[in-house]
């Protein structure tokens, strides 16, 4: 008991050693002072800045190179007081909510509790509108915002992969944001949780005056002569499955204990009672559907009913076309090459997307007229978001120890991960172009 104890103290010791030469905190609350401008040139300041420990220990982690070239051993990097703050101190959240835009993020900023408020941790190459990743006090849970579109949710969270302030490798994401949803799936405040991501619009196009005349459509595959044939060339990005089982559960969980709290509007309903069909003209649910990515924000029935037919052909019929959005397939595509490199789990990404306005017109109303509509359904759906997510973070929080510390296993068999199924290669094998 005694050697513990000794071991303890001088961990304990060497870790203080360690602190007074780093930063003096991840967090913002406690920002690093700047260099004393009259210090002599190649001499320390006299508090040691991120940027001092930066240039005097230019270790690339990646490639443990230093800069002038020299490959780098692991004792560099062990000894570097920087690097092993880093591991020490590294950020470990159960949960990860991944919001595209400010509005989505003041829903779980206001009303989560613990506050998320608590600890906000800049991270370099974050959105420069939204640098920071807010975390409860325990950091069991965080939230970040990626800005909206696909370049900037790969930015985003590439960077947050790459951070040494996050080991995200037990982390669960949960991808939370609002979209279009198609009057054949669901309806104005419906949450959906999908199966398939699917990258819609990244195929030839043509403008209908040029188009020919025999066509329906007018975008078509790569490498294929017309509409709704599969692509002989793909770029990798082009479909996602996530892990069912997960999404399963976190589905079955929702729909018990959220679909009766779901929010709605006056407005909301007014809109739904011009379309004659259910589920468009009943009230809210938690569903299964699968969505979209295109940085093209689409409406209208001609171009939804024909990324309608992509999602079809890409996935050869298994994913039901059900709403619409702009980023999550290059979230996705970030997860799975941070699996790759050791830094995350794509087994463990939930997808949500709930409706929040119509994405093609109900009768007697002209497409470009619906598309302007105040149809009531972004209030509701903002609000459904985190009402039907919070169910499955506290269902993650309580069952951490039992079920989900070890996670939930994805399928071993079929379609999983990217459309390249890279998550299924042997380590340097290539993927099939």
């Amino acid at each position: 008991m005694a050697n513990m104890r000794l071991l303890f103290v001088s961990l304990c010791a060497w870790l203080l050693l360690l602190l007074s030469l780093s930063p003096a905190s991840h967090a913002d609350a406690r920002a690093p002072r700047a260099y004393n401008p009259g210090s002599p040139q190649g001499q320390p300041p006299r508090t040691v800045t991120a940027e001092y420990m930066a240039s005097t220990y230019p270790l690339s982690r990646a490639g443990i190179s230093t800069e002038n070239g020299r490959q780098g051993s692991f004792t560099d990097v062990l000894l570097t007081p920087r690097t092993f703050l880093d591991s020490v101190l590294a950020v470990r959240p159960k949960i990860l909510i991944v919001n595209m835009f400010a509005l989505e993020a003041s829903v779980w900023l206001e009303q989560f509790s613990p506050s998320l408020y608590s600890r906000n941790i800049t991270v370099p190459g974050l959105s420069p509108v939204f640098p920071q990743v807010h975390c409860t006090a325990k950091a069991d849970v965080c939230q970040v915002t990626t800005g909206e579109g696909q370049i900037n949710a790969a930015a985003t969270m590439s960077a947050l992969f790459l951070s040494s302030k996050f080991d995200l490798r037990k982390t669960y994401f949960f991808i939370a944001g609002v979209g279009g949803i198609s009057p054949e799936r669901g309806t104005l405040g419906s949450a959906a949780f999908a199966r398939y991501a699917i990258q819609v619009a990244q195929q030839y196009a043509l403008d209908r005056n040029d188009a020919p005349p025999e066509w329906n459509y007018t975008y078509w595959n790569y490498n294929t002569k017309q509409p709704d044939e599969y692509p002989l060339l793909t770029y990798g990005t082009e479909v996602f499955k996530l892990n069912t089982a997960l999404v399963e559960r976190a589905y079955n969980v929702s729909k018990t204990q959220a679909e009766r709290k779901l929010n709605d509007s006056a407005e909301a309903q007014a809109y739904r009672s011009r379309y004659p069909n259910a589920p468009a003209n009943e009230g809210p649910k938690v569903i299964l559907g699968d969505v979209t990515t295109s940085d093209l924000y689409f409406t209208g029935r001609t171009l939804s009913m024909q990324f309608e037919n992509v999602v079809t052909t890409l996935t050869n019929g298994s994913a039901t076309y059900t709403t619409t959005a702009q980023e999550d397939n290059a979230t996705l595509e970030a997860l799975v090459r941070a699996q790759r490199a050791g830094k995350a789990d794509y087994s463990r990404a939930i997808v949500l997307r709930t409706g929040s306005d119509f994405e093609r017109a109900p009768p007697g109303l002209s497409e470009y007229d619906a598309f302007g509509f105040a149809q009531g359904g972004f209030g509701p759906a903002s609000a459904n978001t985190y009402i039907a997510s919070l169910p499955v973070v506290e269902d993650i929080l309580q069952n951490w120890n039992t079920v989900y510390r070890r996670g939930i296993p994805p399928p071993t068999q079929g379609f999983y991960g990217d459309i390249w199924q890279t998550l299924r290669l042997q380590s340097g094998q290539a993927p099939p172009l």
